[in-house]
């Protein structure tokens, strides 16, 4: 029995037979059509899409991500300073987002790769330095002189010997110092940090990847007596994922608790300002004739008794309480608490009052 008599039994007002055959055949036809064919030619009808590449490569920058990184350019500047005894300065640039194969063909050959277990996060990262200026800071960390070297090639180098084993302990201890900042850095955004796991020297060596996986890459510029040079902080985007808002938002949250990003460097701009304080023995109340009467040798009675603490004013304000003493031949005092909240009236400030004393 032919399949489409039924049909053609149910739609004989409107179609015939031969009308339902053709449009079966016109349907057989475009299925055939949408199939992958025995030789396995790909499907015409399917494009292939990248889920992941096509979404972060090229989507934009991560504003908070910079200024976390700006704040660990700085304390590396501080900590390297420290620890070599000589200024060094460093600079972030901004976060790009480039794709595995991208990163591992731009590295010098050879190179300082640091191959580095991320912690707080799931991944694996690196951290890169150019040899001349690896070899530089290597110098300085020993005592040397910062003056840098033009007749010495750090790629040329490291290519015929390769790392000592010291030179290997002076990168592990620099990996571990960035290290250090990065976990305080990170601090104010999310638990962050990587342990150093080994030490490699051509990109070949560190393919732990897909090719098309997408990285943040993060450069900071190091200048040291005249030696440039660059340091790359790398590890996949994968890895911080679930940190994808905050990382977009722009805002940094300094304590974790609410404090806003520019508190910080308010506080440190404070610390450096200058203030009076004044110690108030005491006081008393005389008459104009009694002022005009005082000469050398003659004593005023203050209202306060000997054994109570003095008030210590700051600009004016009563902020603490003390006992007078002397300390290697001056008069002093030694702060004993603060002032309860509802002390009394302000003392004016010498440079703001119009003249006298108490």
């Amino acid at each position: 029995m032919n399949i489409h008599e039924p049909m053609a039994a149910a739609f004989n007002e409107n179609l015939s037979p031969e009308e339902l055959d053709a449009l079966m055949e016109q349907i057989r036809s475009t299925g055939r059509s949408r199939e992958t064919d025995a030789t396995g030619t790909t499907n015409r009808d399917v494009i292939k899409y990248d889920l992941v590449g096509a979404k972060t490569v090229g989507r934009g920058k991560l504003p908070t991500l910079d200024l976390v990184n700006d704040r660990l350019a700085r304390s590396i500047a501080d900590t390297l300073s420290q620890a070599t005894g000589h200024p060094v300065s460093v600079r972030a640039a901004q976060a790009e987002l480039v794709k595995f194969v991208e990163f591992r063909t731009a590295l010098p050959s050879p190179t300082a790769i640091e191959v580095l277990e991320l912690q707080g996060v799931r991944g694996t990262g690196f951290l890169t330095l150019d040899p001349t200026t690896m070899y530089h800071v290597f110098d300085m960390l020993l005592g040397g002189l910062p003056t840098a070297n033009p007749s010495v090639n750090g790629s040329d180098l490291l290519k015929r010997r390769g790392l000592t084993t010291v030179e290997r302990r002076l990168l592990d201890r620099v990996a571990r110092l960035v290290a250090s900042e990065a976990a305080t850095a990170w601090s104010a955004l999310a638990p962050f940090g990587f342990q150093p796991l080994r030490i490699e020297t051509e990109g070949r060596q560190v393919a732990l990847f897909e090719d098309g996986e997408v990285m943040i890459d993060t450069v900071f510029s190091l200048e040291a007596a005249g030696c440039t040079g660059e340091m790359h902080l790398v590890f996949p985007l994968a890895s911080v994922r679930h940190l994808e808002k905050k990382l977009t938002s722009g805002i940094l949250d300094d304590s974790g608790e609410g404090a806003p990003s520019w508190l910080l460097p308010l506080t440190t701009v404070l610390r450096d300002v200058t203030v009076q304080v004044t110690v108030e023995l005491g006081r008393s109340v005389i008459s104009l004739r009694e002022l005009m009467a005082l000469q050398k040798g003659n004593i005023v009675r203050l209202d306060a008794d000997p054994s109570t603490p003095l008030m210590v004013y700051v600009e004016g304000s009563p902020k603490l309480l003390g006992n007078p003493m002397v300390m290697h031949g001056n008069n002093s005092v030694e702060i004993t608490s603060r002032a309860p909240a509802d002390t009394g009236e302000r003392m004016e400030p010498e440079a703001t009052r119009a003249g006298g004393s108490r």
